[in-house]
């Protein structure tokens, strides 16, 4: 498994909040994209492109289309999420039948908040109690763009605030906003991962890994 120095400055961009930085280091997404530009993947075969209609506003939930885009775009395809466009999730989504599939987020991929119904009904890991809205897997994936991936998680850490994620009384769960499990050859690059619930990330059994994203953006209490 391989991890970027820029996905590990991304992990740590929120805890460093309030603490000086020494000179040269981002201090702001637009600092950082400056700094470390997307490059985009260089072209390879032609691919078919796959769209699916955006939300129209912050409680169209757009999972159905998302899931038959992703069905489309499988072996061999491209699902394009255009700028200016925002997709809401708001049921779980089980994404672990990919191969060789590419995700092209230019736009905004925005989980609701309705907190009991994800504590209700998100997949779950063992690993400290965690919850997921989604799961991906498979091989070769690629995921990528100027887009965002933002897991709406203010209202979440709202209500968290004064527990502790490893107290085994908390019966509070939040989810991790990108889950993989069981895959081969996973690329995410560019992609802006805000304000995660809880953790942002989890890798299970995973090979070939390469994550360069841009910081997270952390709740606030």
């Amino acid at each position: 498994m391989k991890i970027s120095l820029v996905a590990a400055f991304a992990a740590f961009t929120g805890a460093l909040a309030g603490i000086e930085l020494p000179a040269g280091v981002p201090r702001s997404l637009d600092e950082f994209r400056s700094k470390h530009p997307y490059q985009p993947p260089r072209p390879g075969r032609p691919r078919k492109i796959v769209k699916i209609r955006p939300s129209r506003h912050d409680t169209d939930d757009v999972s159905d289309d998302f899931l038959r885009g992703i069905r489309q775009a499988n072996r061999g395809g491209t699902l394009l999420l255009p700028k200016g466009k925002t997709f809401v999730i708001g049921q779980p989504l089980d994404l672990t039948f990919l191969d060789d599939i590419h995700i092209q987020l230019e736009g905004e991929i925005k989980f609701t908040n309705d907190t009991p119904y994800w504590q209700a009904n998100s997949f779950r890991h063992p690993f400290q109690n965690s919850l997921m809205f989604w799961k991906w897997g498979g091989k070769d994936i690629k995921i990528y763009g100027d887009g965002v991936l933002n897991g709406n998680g203010q209202r979440w850490w709202n209500e968290f605030s004064g527990r502790e994620i490893l107290d085994p009384g908390n019966d509070y769960l939040r989810p991790i906003l990108f889950y993989a499990e069981n895959t081969t050859g996973i690329d995410i690059s560019g992609i802006h991962m805000k304000d995660s619930p809880c953790w942002t990330t989890l890798f299970v059994t995973c090979q070939y890994l390469l994550w360069v994203c841009c910081p997270v953006h952390t709740p606030t209490y």
